[in-house]
């Protein structure tokens, strides 16, 4: 899923958020934090990932475990929510 107008769930969902940038900025990869806290998401919640860029294949990885996403590019930071509703 990825429109331009963000989906009303988005708005009303719980959200665990992840800010992936202190991560970057390090020089550590977030792949294995993002994965641990999609394993942590509860029936309903949505993960509110914040990046540097766009994470595309995070996308397929994500989706072939019935996740859906939407993202949000503000002012060059990527929003991107994932959830399986």
């Amino acid at each position: 899923m990825n429109t331009t107008t963000k989906p009303d769930f988005i708005n009303s969902a719980p959200k665990l958020e992840l800010d992936v940038r202190p991560s970057l900025a390090s020089g550590v990869d977030p792949f294995s934090l993002i994965m641990k806290n999609i394993d942590t998401l509860k029936d309903g919640e949505i993960l509110h990932l914040i990046n540097t860029f766009e994470p595309l294949p995070l996308y397929n990885v994500l989706g072939k475990r019935g996740f859906n996403h939407f993202t949000e590019n503000v002012d060059g930071i990527f929003n991107v929510y994932f959830s399986k509703i």
